[in-house]
């Protein structure tokens, strides 16, 4: 997949979830987890060094991604993992735990394996 369909798989499982969670405050806040750990992650960026996705577009590819692991991969954290797990993960279990039906419902039609097959390494080149 080339980068404009891998962004436009992401952007539909995207605004699917966000519909769900819009009725509170989650949607804002795991967003805002995950744009936070990935501005982190690009201070080790050397200065030379360009990247292939805007902030707003890797959040979005993390956001997805993380969601359909709990939701559809059967992925389970334990408190062992607090330690080495970005607290993006710990945030999207929960919410899949919370909303697991109403998250399903709303991504029905989407291509799972599509999702999957976004890399945010090949795509950040």
């Amino acid at each position: 997949m080339d980068k404009r369909e891998s962004l436009k798989v992401i952007q539909e499982a995207y605004f699917k979830i966000q519909s769900v969670l819009e009725s509170g405050r989650y949607e804002k806040e795991y967003y805002n987890l995950i744009r936070g750990e990935e501005k982190d992650h690009r201070r080790f960026c050397p200065d030379n060094v360009s990247c292939g996705l805007t902030i707003g577009e890797a959040v979005k590819i993390f956001y997805v991604q993380t969601i359909f692991d709990y939701l559809f991969a059967g992925r389970k954290l334990t408190t062992k993992d607090f330690l080495h797990v970005r607290k993006s993960h710990f945030f999207a279990c929960s919410l899949v735990e919370n909303y697991r039906e109403e998250l399903t419902k709303a991504l029905q039609g989407v291509d799972v394996e599509k999702v999957n097959l976004v890399d945010y390494a090949r795509l950040m080149q």
